[in-house]
Formats: structure tokens, sequence, C-alpha cells
């Protein structure tokens, strides 16, 4: 099984009202201007969406935090980015990140889920066959905060999730798509303030998982795979 994975592309846009600004997106375009516009060459994403094309897998999974402070024209862009590549690779699917639900309006207008409604599931916890044997559980961690980029499921969620995780059979696998991590490498730093609520939870139920489980998130700005050091 071949799956993609696309995380924290982070796409902005710097023409914006100064009336959108009176809230915490201040502080995402105060970011932007003087670091993150320097880091995120968006110039490349044609080429990266031909690579995905080229590496024909299976499914295209989307870790989160495509936007910056979830304006309008953030999502719209990535929906004609990945347009062309949904038609050749159907049913991706996105979970949300912190920068996708920024401000509390976008989520009470629920603005991710209207203008990527292509590959955001209609509910969470969303679990679909990926292959006989393998299952995806993605999950949304996503809140509006007034400061911090804190991430939670919430007890219904939660609920759903676990009961996802205990219905995987032995032998069988579950891959488990979530924008926070629940587990970090060795010496990688972490704050109360950037993590999810229920992380230490989360893990101590994949740990007990019968199945195999692979973990994909974004967030951290960092690729890698790595064993839990505390877990099998």
């Amino acid at each position: 099984m071949k799956l993609c994975v696309l995380g924290d592309l982070h796409l902005f846009d710097l023409d914006v009202h100064p009336r959108r600004l009176l809230s915490k997106r201040v502080f995402a375009h105060g970011n932007l201007m003087l670091n993150r516009r320097h880091r995120f060459n968006h110039a490349l994403l044609p080429a990266l969406m031909q690579r995905v094309v080229a590496l024909d897998p299976e499914l295209v999974l989307f870790s989160g935090d495509v936007s910056t402070s979830s304006l309008e024209r953030e999502f719209e862009d990535l929906r004609e980015y990945i347009g062309p590549l949904l038609n050749q690779i159907p049913g991706g699917v996105l979970v949300p990140g912190n920068h996708d639900r920024y401000t509390f309006r976008s989520r009470r207008v629920r603005r991710i889920e209207t203008i990527l409604a292509r590959v955001m599931p209609a509910a969470f916890p969303h679990v679909r066959e990926l292959r006989p044997g393998w299952r995806l559980l993605a999950l949304d961690s996503a809140v509006p905060n007034r400061v911090f980029s804190r991430g939670a499921l919430g007890k219904t969620q939660f609920r759903g999730a676990v009961e996802a995780i205990r219905a995987v059979p032995r032998g069988e696998g579950l891959v488990v798509l979530c924008h926070y991590p629940c587990s970090l490498p060795p010496r990688v730093p972490s704050a109360w303030s950037h993590d999810l609520r229920e992380a230490e939870a989360l893990r101590r139920e994949l740990a007990a998982c019968a199945g195999r489980v692979v973990y994909v998130h974004g967030h951290i700005h960092k690729p890698w795979h790595a064993l839990p050091p505390e877990e099998p």
C-alpha cells in the first residue's frame, strides 16, 4: 500500500483588508511578514503535485495547516492546486490543523468544510477501509484559541476514536491521521500550549491496539519516522 502525505503547506494571502486583522489573525500575518513568507516557497507546489501523481499512491492524505489564517482565498488556492491531482488520484482525505481554524468565526461558518468539501470528511472520527486488512482513522484536532495553538479532540470524538482503535483485529493495521502528534522522538521539544490535549490518553490506546499502527501527523514542520521509545 502506497500513501502520500502532504502537510503544513501554509498557503497565505498577503492582500488582507485591515478589518480582518482585528483578531488573532494579526499574529499570523505579523509572523508571515517577518518570517514565514520566506520559508514557504509556494512556487514549488505545481512541481510537488506532479511528483505526487508520478508516485501513483493509492490515496493522498493532507495532515492539516493548509492555510495560514483560515482565509477563504487560502483554501480556494489549495482547491485549485489539488484539483487536477484529485482527478487522477481520487478520494483524498484532509484533517484540519490549528491554522485552518485560526479564528472562532472560521469555525462558526465552517469555512474549510465548505470550500474543501471534496477532501474533508463530513464527520469525525472518520473511518474507512484502505485495503483488506488496513483501515484509516482520521481525527479532527483543530480548535480555535485566543492565544495558544493547543489542539483537542473533545470527549465525543475521543470516545469514537477509542472504539475504532479497539475494533482493529490482531494481524490487521490502522493508519491514524491527525494534525497533532501524540508522541515525539527523543530530544524533540514540546510545550503544553502547542500539544494535543488528549495526546497521552490517545498514545495509551494506540499502544494497546491489537493490530499494527501507523500514526501520521503534521504541525511540527520536521520530517521524520520514529518508533515511540516507551511503547511497542
